[in-house]
């Protein structure tokens, strides 16, 4: 079984825990209806600065506040978005708005500054040249945000780039004077440094992307912004066509155990060795959903917890999860059950391994909390599953909890000391379960949803199985979720102790709850720990109403030609982005300096 070059891993890691952190400045654009009294506001207010005249209402509010300032910010708002359409971009009117609105703040800080320098320079500085300077100055944001958001064809955003700032020039022309010659070369020549300003930042930031990928950068980040901060599929299928490009075929563990009243199944817990990632709805992301709605008509009751899996094995495109659903029915048909069952065990050591057997299998789970970790490599389970097979003979299905998260904590990988003590422990575990069977077995089920997905919670919600043999009751606690706050995991084991003999926590690590403003969203970080310990302790009452005698089986088995990420491709990927980031902070520092600079000269020479 391979071992992973440390230094890629850590890299890896490292790039991906950045990655994941951009996410976390995004934020959602106000309706546009939330933007329309601050953009007059701001207007009447820095109008004043323009010129001021106490006996002059219409001119310093009318004229310099609305004609000059509102006027073209509203205007721009609302005309960029057919424009930047009808040449093939997409923008949303949310976006327009706030973008202008944006550039009006520019526009008035900049006011204030030309005013301080005029005190000490005598007005120098004509305010039209300075209202020049202005609007020219806005071009940059203007034409960065569409060709990053709308079109990256520069040529195409350009129309809806020059609304505001031409709206303006057209007004300061008409209310303002002199507007001559002179003032239209500032005016040309000003534009064309901010745009060859941009032009270069584009250049460079989409450079890294184009080498290693062969794709523009920006068009990327344009369909990522779009999937998280619209929702749905949007931008979905243009992104998950770039995960095919570099995507690997890979044959995945896959197993189920369910359980059986009569000639119906009951309850179904499947575990695929693939990971719920990369967020959103792209690739493997809402995996448990997609499982529990592609078996409904075989089963109602379907938990999907986390197999052994990292971002390597991320889906490549939804069309995967429906590989998966087909080869988990197929799987269902071939269950041998039985009413053979073992209590529940655990080990502790720097981690704890539960087991239990059931039909004629084991499930093993591990979690490391209180201590933190992330998740469990492909080669550690698979080496859990091979090692415990081989000492008892039996099938073997290894399920990491992913209940303990910390920014920064890495995963667990084949080779080191965490993953050869998680061997150890498992197969430990399965030689004892395997000695103490018993005849019996009783399951209750019972199921939340409603949860809303920015507090962390899938549509899965939460789902407890409560098992029964030989009089010992033990509760699975399944999260749809993407890992979990350090320490609730332990509170709620504190909350139903009295309830049950043991009990264990899960999460799916469903991905699908990243797509949030904020990016990091682990269960319990934006809800009340106790509301969410309340609810499973409702949740495993019910459960414990519903137990009922069962049969149950196991079965493990392939699902072959799975296209997800790659083992190199997530480090080349995530670095990648993280080139582009580093550059994109230093070209625009310098294509901001290089602009102003030129044009401070300007002022000089012309």
């Amino acid at each position: 079984m391979p071992i992973k070059n440390e230094k890629t891993v850590l890299d890896a890691q490292k790039s991906a825990e950045q990655t994941a952190s951009v996410m976390e400045h995004l934020f959602r654009a106000p309706k546009p209806m939330y933007l329309v009294f601050p953009i007059l506001f701001v207007s009447l207010i820095f109008g004043m600065l323009i010129s001021f005249d106490k006996n002059d209402f219409y001119k310093t509010f009318f004229v310099n506040g609305i004609l000059i300032l509102a006027l073209p910010t509203y205007i721009s708002g609302f005309i960029s978005v057919p424009l930047a359409e009808s040449l093939g971009g997409k923008l949303y009117l949310r976006r327009a708005m706030l973008m202008s609105f944006l550039c009006l703040l520019i526009i008035s800080g900049l006011l204030v500054f030309f005013r301080v320098i005029m005190h000490f320079f005598d007005d120098q500085i004509k305010t039209v040249e300075m209202m020049i300077f202005g609007y020219c100055a806005i071009i940059w944001l203007r034409h960065l945000t569409l060709v990053s958001t709308s079109n990256s064809s520069n040529v195409r955003s350009l129309p809806a780039s020059l609304t505001q700032p031409v709206l303006g020039f057209i007004m300061v022309a008409i209310f303002l004077s002199p507007f001559g010659a002179r003032e239209v070369a500032m005016t040309v020549i000003f534009l064309i440094i901010f745009l060859f300003s941009v032009l270069i930042l584009t250049t460079m930031v989409t450079s890294p992307m184009k080498k290693a990928f062969g794709v523009n950068g920006l068009t990327m980040l344009r369909y990522s912004l779009d999937h998280i901060t619209e929702g749905g599929e949007e931008g979905a299928r243009e992104v998950e066509e770039f995960f095919k490009s570099f995507s690997e075929k890979m044959d995945v563990h896959i197993g189920l155990v369910a359980f059986k009243k009569g000639e119906k199944i009951k309850n179904i817990m499947v575990v695929p060795s693939v990971h719920p990632g990369p967020f959103g709805l792209l690739g493997g992301s809402n995996l448990p959903q997609k499982l529990s709605e592609s078996l409904s008509d075989i089963c109602k009751k379907v938990l999907v917890p986390h197999g052994s899996a990292t971002h390597d094995l991320n889906l490549s495109s939804m069309e995967e999860k429906e590989k998966i659903a087909s080869n988990v029915k197929e799987l269902v048909s071939k269950i041998e059950y039985s009413n053979e069952a073992s209590k529940f065990i655990r080990l502790s050591d720097h981690m704890d391994i539960c087991a239990q057997y059931f039909g004629n299998g084991i499930l093993l789970v591990h979690t490391s909390s209180p201590n933190p970790t992330d998740d469990v490599d492909y080669s550690t389970g698979s080496a859990v599953r091979e090692k415990s097979t081989q000492a008892t003979g039996k099938n073997v299905l290894f399920i990491d909890a992913h209940n303990c998260a910390k920014k920064g904590v890495g995963c667990i990988y084949f080779g080191s000391s965490k993953a050869y003590e998680m061997i150890d422990l498992t197969e430990r575990a399965s030689k004892m379960v395997v000695k103490n069977l018993k005849e019996g077995i009783k399951v209750g089920y019972s199921q939340k949803t409603g949860y809303e997905t920015e507090k962390g919670i899938g549509k899965s919600g939460i789902q407890v199985m409560v098992i029964q043999v030989n009089g010992q009751r033990s509760a699975y606690i399944l999260f749809d979720g993407n890992n979990m706050v350090m320490g609730l995991r332990e509170e709620i084991r504190n909350a139903i102790i009295n309830l049950v003999d043991d009990a264990e926590v899960l999460t799916t690590d469903n991905h699908i709850v990243n797509a949030t403003i904020g990016g990091f969203n682990p269960v319990g970080s934006r809800m009340d720990k106790k509301e969410l310990a309340r609810d499973v302790k409702m949740l495993v009452k019910k459960a414990l109403d519903d137990l009922e005698d069962v049969e149950v089986g196991m079965v493990t088995g392939f699902a072959k030609n799975i296209s997800v990420f790659g083992h190199e491709n997530v480090a080349r990927l995530s670095s990648t982005l993280n080139s582009t980031m580093s550059v994109l902070k230093i070209t625009t520092f310098v294509s901001l300096l290089f602009a102003t600079v030129a044009s401070a000269l300007l002022f000089i020479l012309i």
